[in-house]
């Protein structure tokens, strides 16, 4: 029987209610039955005999404890037994059939009475669609429409998760995926919501000793091909076999990257993508491709949209034109107000100005992708180099430096006003003591060349009468030092940096747990607080009970944006460039994977080593590329711990302030390498991303110089998803016409970066 021919209806039986969707209308029509409790006998009565008037209709019920078709010849079960009684017993003329769903095996019907036929695609999709009616899973508003986080513009949306009301309900869903479960395969599910259902699935693997791989979730609607190759590669795990599950398809962007994925990873074995419900016609081109909603020939259920407001009919339209957000973390609509444009936080800027002109002086104190100088693998345990390091040990010998640490210890000891820049994220509640009777330094630090002279300087400002004692920051500490903590009256611990907070909290914990004959006084003072998160900061300044104390609090995350620049490289092969291009592909790889190359390798694409920021900069003068990089990810690190999370507030960059507040070519590379795909606003309209990269060039002008490290930067940017396609046009365009007269790194990263630009993924 053709697939599509049939008519059916479903009807769901469960413990409270019994719900029926669709209807059995002409002959070759189904029943589909799922019986949520097996156990009451009475249960199968509940079916509306509305829905059996159908005597030419089969009706097919759910088999509860499914086998395999091949105990077939071993005779009929209970199961069968019993539903053959009761349809006696009914009087049901109707053909009579058990779906059996196993794992590992494609579902099979078993024949109760008469000879049942039913399409099982027509079943999954009908029962498919009756969960997404029922439980309100596809949103058609009369009065507005969606803007999706592809971009696109829709009258409607359908979000999976919301069919998912009870346990039975992710079940029945995991029950089709059954066919696709083996030994060792992984899953990669695309959004998290998903998660009932492969809970759901490796039950029902479980309980027939089949044992699964990994699972892997895109975090959010991934931009770039790096996002989902790393995310089927992982799910591949070590037996390459992997599963795909992709809760809605849309624009076919996120489908056509899986796709992709599954074909260049080599080593995976019979990879399959299973597409829930697609919002166009189903691909019937690729193989390992299936989709359940619409059925080949059907219509979808949510049409597809316009991909952009200039080309959208609902815009125009006076009674739909309100434009609802879809959040691209939670797939939820958002009212436009619950999307908050921020810029990076100037008041950052302006309290960590002197320390970063302080790193820039000299060649630089800041190193990026650098193995950390704390060797404890408890604090730090990832064997890989850390994004951003200052390099405190070049600042100790600098005269400039120890004068500036005087006044900013000096300023802590005064009381401080509401303009304390850094005030929001202080977290300590009395000023800065400097009476301190033992000094707890790090032993890392204190065996540094340069920290003996460096104390001598500061120790009348910071602990003028205190002893200055080393503590390991791994094993016991000696007794003799242990009897120095206990009869120290006024104690402090100080350490030249923090960026995880172990050090200061193995020093604390050594204290509090030291037994002391009376009372006693504790603080902390580190010079440089670099932390991931202003959360994280937080906890830390706790812990010491606010008495805590930093000149100059800055945070960065975690993420590298050099590690993804180099899962974007990857996708290109050295063999397949030759001359400048060969070599410029083989240094970056290398930078970003944190090997040395030269004396001072250029931080972003076309630059030159000796590039600095104007003199009219709010970071600080004359900046180098890393210093400017550091300073610009602080600030913009800030920003977002500066807007509490009181409401479900989607926080984007806004692209047009920003880009038309910072001109230095420097900071608009920094501005693009710390942004999130999801953090880069570019406006409701593709035509205000245009304008925006449009007037970039346009303040640029004929300056090659600037143009050698902005097109090739956005390129990167673009290729990772940051850069709305409209604008992405336009920096196309002012490439290949660049291109022509670009030199050295900046014509090799233009040829780079157009080609992950433009090849398709």
């Amino acid at each position: 029987m053709a697939s599509g021919s049939q008519s059916g209806a479903y009807v769901a039986v469960r413990q409270q209610r019994t719900r029926l969707f669709g209807e059995c209308l002409g002959p070759g029509s189904f029943l589909f039955v799922d019986n949520a409790v097996p156990d009451d006998p009475g249960a199968l009565r509940r079916i509306p005999a509305s829905a059996l008037r159908n005597t030419r209709a089969t009706l097919l019920i759910r088999a509860n404890a499914p086998r395999r078709s091949e105990d077939l010849e071993k005779g009929p079960r209970q199961e069968g037994q019993r539903l053959a009684q009761v349809v006696e017993r009914w009087g049901l003329e109707m053909p009579v059939a058990l779906l059996h769903q196993p794992v590992g095996e494609e579902p099979w019907v078993e024949k109760v009475q008469g000879e049942p036929e039913v399409d099982l695609d027509h079943a999954r999709a009908i029962e498919l669609e009756a969960l997404l009616r029922w439980n309100e899973a596809v949103w058609e508003p009369r009065d507005y429409h969606y803007r999706l986080p592809s971009g696109e513009h829709a009258a409607g949306f359908i979000k999976l998760t919301d069919a998912i009301r009870e346990p039975r309900d992710a079940e029945v869903i995991a029950s089709w995926l059954m066919p696709r479960v083996c030994e060792g395969v992984g899953f990669l599910l695309d959004t998290g919501t998903l998660t009932p259902v492969y809970e759901a699935t490796v039950r029902r693997a479980g309980e027939a000793k089949v044992r699964t791989g990994p699972v892997t979730v895109l975090e959010h609607y991934p931009r770039t091909f790096v996002d989902v190759h790393d995310a089927v590669e992982q799910a591949a795990g070590g037996e390459g076999r992997v599963l795909g599950i992709l809760s809605v398809n849309s624009s076919g962007s996120v489908r056509d990257r899986i796709v992709a994925a599954m074909k260049g990873i080599t080593g995976l074995v019979d990879p399959h993508l299973v597409i829930m419900v697609d919002k166009d016609r189903p691909s019937s081109d690729l193989p390992l491709i299936e989709t359940w909603l619409p059925l080949p020939g059907h219509d979808p259920l949510v049409k597809r949209g316009a991909s952009a407001k200039e080309t959208c009919e609902l815009c125009n339209d006076p009674r739909r034109s309100r434009l609802i957000p879809i959040n691209p973390f939670t797939f939820d609509g958002m009212a436009q107000g619950e999307m908050m444009p921020i810029m990076p936080s100037i008041r950052d800027a302006q309290a960590n100005w002197p320390l970063w002109q302080e790193s820039a002086e000299g060649g630089g104190a800041v190193a990026v992708e650098s193995k950390s100088a704390n060797p404890s693998a408890i604090a730090r345990p990832s064997s890989h180099p850390m994004p951003v390091r200052l390099d405190i040990e070049t600042l100790l010998g600098r005269g400039e430096f120890r004068e500036l640490v005087r006044m900013k210890v000096e300023a802590l000891s005064e009381k401080r006003g509401d303009d304390d820049p850094l005030a929001a994220v202080r977290w300590t509640r009395e000023p800065f003591r400097p009476d301190a009777n033992l000094v707890l330094v790090p032993q890392h630090e204190y065996v540094l060349d340069e920290f003996g002279p460096f104390w001598e300087a500061l120790a009348p400002t910071i602990a003028p009468n205190a002893e200055l004692c080393p503590f390991p920051i791994e094993g016991a500490f000696e007794e003799e030092l242990a009897a120095k903590i206990a009869a120290a009256p006024k104690i402090l611990i100080f350490a030249l940096g923090s960026v995880s907070g172990h050090s200061l909290q193995r020093a604390l914990f050594a204290v509090q747990q030291t037994p002391h004959t009376d009372n006693y006084q504790l603080q902390g003072l580190v010079l440089h607080a670099r932390l991931a998160t202003s959360r994280e900061w937080q906890t830390l300044c706790n812990s010491f009970d606010q008495c805590l104390h930093a000149p100059w609090i800055f945070f960065l995350p975690d993420s590298s944006p050099l590690r993804q620049e180099e899962k974007s490289l990857k996708r290109l092969t050295v063999g397949d460039y030759e001359g400048p291009s060969a070599q410029f592909l083989e240094a970056r790889l290398r930078l970003c994977a944190g090997e040395i190359i030269g004396q001072k390798p250029t931080l972003f694409w076309g630059s030159k080593p000796e590039a600095q920021l104007t003199q009219n900069s709010i970071f600080g003068q004359k900046l180098d590329a890393r210093t400017t990089f550091a300073a610009v990810g602080a600030a913009m690190a800030r920003a977002r711990a500066d807007h509490d999370r009181v409401t479900p507030q989607l926080r984007v960059f806004d692209l047009a302030g920003m880009l038309r507040s910072y001109y230095d070519p420097l900071i608009i590379a920094s501005f693009f390498r710390w942004l999130g795909p999801y953090e880069a606003w570019w406006g409701w309209k593709a035509e205000e991303a245009r304008r925006i990269i449009e007037n970039i060039f346009g303040r640029v002008g004929d300056d090659d110089q600037a143009l050698s490290v902005i097109i090739p930067e956005l390129l990167l940017a673009g290729a990772q998803g940051k850069v709305h396609d409209a604008a992405a046009e336009v920096v196309i365009a002012q490439a290949d016409v660049f291109k022509a007269r670009a030199v050295g790194d900046a014509r090799a990263a233009i040829e780079l970066g157009l080609d992950l630009l433009k090849t398709p993924s």
